[in-house]
């Protein structure tokens, strides 16, 4: 377990890519939600934000709620990140992360704006339909 935790600082985007998946979605393991949280300010690579990300949100832990709400709303982030936040916090089901929610249908940015509606949606399908 500390040899896959210890990889998601790895420089290799593949590999610590690989050990949020494993860690995830294989495992679900409660002991990656921090250093998957660290990750989220320590990595500057899309793709692997993107899937720790999305790992926080497989997790569940209401703990990641501050960290995805910033990235969600921090313009300068890959509009792909920001998107994926809004698919986690849709996850997570908190009034927290729905009010973030809320806040990111008027996003400049459509496909950010549309990965808001879609989680809300997922939160309140009678609302979508």
């Amino acid at each position: 377990m500390q040899k896959l935790l210890r990889t998601l600082r790895q420089p290799e985007p593949t590999r610590a890519g690989l050990a949020i998946d494993i860690l995830t979605e294989r495992l679900r393991e409660p002991l990656a939600v921090d250093p998957l949280i660290d990750l989220l300010t320590a990595s500057s690579d899309a793709a692997v934000l993107k899937q720790a990300v999305r790992g926080l949100g497989r997790l569940g832990d209401v703990r990641a709620i501050p960290p995805l709400v910033r990235l969600l709303r921090d313009p300068e982030i890959a509009f792909v990140v920001r998107g994926e936040a809004a698919s986690s916090l849709g996850k997570l089901g908190d009034p927290a992360a729905e009010a973030a929610l809320r806040a990111a249908l008027t996003d400049p940015l459509p496909s950010v704006a549309e990965a808001a509606r879609r989680a809300l949606a997922g939160l309140h399908p009678e609302e979508a339909a």
